[in-house]
């Protein structure tokens, strides 16, 4: 038996299984951890999803369509190449018109929570009918409980529905482990989210909750992109800006390059035939990224991530020395930058030994495979919430390399 646990983030969904007394994170048959919530469909009306789907959406964003209500994936990468013509960004929002209708916002959804449900099928072997899913922690309970409408439709029996924050304090196990306020960090795609929470007993409380959604993970690829390219109309020619083709594939190796400057202090980017019609040596584009330079172009974004936890601490009354751990969630919290300058702001090491992009979904398992009985509980159970025996490494263990460039 294996039960499924789902963060149901904006831009991508990670599945995680807990099956025979363990929790791991399901990759699909490329070894991806995370799937982009992205649907397309072909001219010939062949439908696409996960990253197929995304890598089409500058060449054919009509029929490109994001599954989550918070995100508008072709407006935001059409914004990034505005600069390269006026047209193309006052197409996005035909191009978003079109791909409304597509298939409807509810259907998109369900899909996705169906294919996420075959990826972890696919992994485990078997079929998994019961799971237990992490949504955003600001959403109503009117739309947390739509979820279990779309993952009915999807198949999945919904144990619970949980909040992303408390399922990061789950994973770690935190309420049967200290007792007082925690504060969950989450810089993410979408937005920056610092929940306050109170934790002792086996229960979870939530405190209070502080969002600030002009700054998110899209703006920090953003600028990675502008910057490569910068750098390749220096090279090539501003016939960079005439090639759909060629900021596609600049938009998709800003992202992997984020991903690699996380545990790497430089990333060698190589586009060869970048504009064919260019012609010659000249069209290919080559260059080097370096841990620092994106530090550089996003130190600010950091800096008002900090500045939303004072605003949450001071609003709820609470001090940086009362907090007694600091969890971190969110892609961009793999940033050894973020890791830095919130540890130094909290005068704690924040917890990412579980990584900061898969802490949501493995605690959503855990949660889900309590429920079911398939992993057993190291403490008498004293509330709603629950631990789980599942190994947590020491604070000193990181999987994400904390060095500087």
């Amino acid at each position: 038996m294996a039960v499924l646990g789902l963060d149901a983030g904006t831009h991508n969904i990670c599945a995680s299984v807990a099956r025979e007394g363990n929790v791991e994170v399901a990759t699909d048959r490329g070894g991806n951890r995370h799937i982009p919530t992205v649907w397309a469909e072909s001219a010939m009306e062949r439908e696409f999803w996960g990253h197929t789907a995304k890598r089409q959406n500058l060449l054919n964003p009509s029929r490109t369509r994001c599954s989550w209500p918070d995100v508008s994936l072709a407006s935001s990468v059409q914004a990034s190449s505005a600069q390269a013509s006026s047209e193309q960004a006052s197409s996005a929002q035909a191009s978003s018109e079109q791909a409304s209708r597509i298939r409807s916002t509810e259907d998109l959804r369900a899909r996705t929570l169906h294919q996420a449900k075959r990826l972890a099928e696919d992994y485990v072997g078997r079929s998994i009918l019961q799971g237990v899913i992490a949504a955003p922690t600001h959403w109503p309970d009117s739309a947390k409980e739509e979820l279990r409408t779309w993952a009915g439709k999807a198949g999945l029996e919904v144990l619970g529905v949980i909040n992303e924050a408390e399922a990061a304090i789950e994973a770690y196990q935190l309420a049967d482990r200290i007792t007082g306020p925690v504060v969950v960090y989450q810089f993410g795609a979408s937005s920056v989210e610092i929940a306050l929470l109170e934790v002792g007993d086996g229960n979870v409380r939530m405190l209070s909750n502080w969002r600030e959604t002009s700054l998110n993970g899209e703006q920090v690829q953003r600028r990675l992109y502008r910057k490569l390219v910068q750098d390749s109309v220096a090279r090539i020619g501003p016939t960079v800006l005439e090639h759909p083709m060629a900021l596609q594939r600049l938009s998709d190796l800003a992202e992997r390059a984020m991903v690699r400057l996380s545990y790497d202090s430089q990333a060698d980017i190589e586009l060869p035939f970048l504009v064919p019609s260019a012609g010659g040596p000249h069209n290919h584009f080559q260059t080097r990224v370096t841990r620092r330079e994106l530090e550089l172009l996003v130190a600010d974004l950091v800096q008002r991530s900090v500045q939303a936890c004072e605003a949450l601490l001071r609003d709820s009354g609470f001090s940086v020395n009362s907090i007694k751990a600091v969890v971190l969630t969110g892609g961009l919290s793999h940033m050894p930058m973020v890791q830095r300058t919130v540890s130094t702001y909290f005068d704690q090491p924040a917890l990412h030994h579980i990584p900061p992009s898969e802490v949501v979904s493995l605690g959503a398992a855990r949660h889900g495979g309590l429920m079911a009985g398939i992993l057993r509980k190291p403490f008498e159970d004293t509330g709603t919430r629950r631990t789980w025996t599942a190994t947590i490494p020491p604070a000193s263990a990181s999987v994400i390399p904390s060095a500087q460039s």
